[in-house]
């Protein structure tokens, strides 16, 4: 399922900076198939990222490729210190 919805939105076109916009929309059909998961804003090595993360813990990124990782074009397993999550950041006040 996730590779041909990656492949109806990129077509040919390489997924690099394109994150957001393949994962938000797989993210909710997935939610609206009864698949629990949740949009994830992170680190992927040093890049600013997006992925799915799964009611296991695993993730699903249908962009991993677009990274030096040598991750496959839709990575799905666990994050292996790969993904990190970005934490809120405290503001003073």
């Amino acid at each position: 399922y996730a590779r041909s919805f990656r492949k109806g939105i990129l077509g040919n076109h390489p997924s690099t900076d394109m994150c957001f916009m393949v994962t938000a929309p797989l993210v909710t059909l997935l939610q609206m198939a009864g698949v629990e998961c949740s949009l994830e804003e992170g680190m992927c090595g040093p890049c600013h990222h997006f992925y799915i993360r799964l009611s296991d813990g695993n993730i699903l990124d249908p962009t991993g490729d677009q990274f030096e990782l040598g991750l496959p074009p839709i990575y799905l397993g666990p994050a292996e210190g790969i993904y990190m999550p970005v934490q809120d950041e405290m503001v003073p006040t």
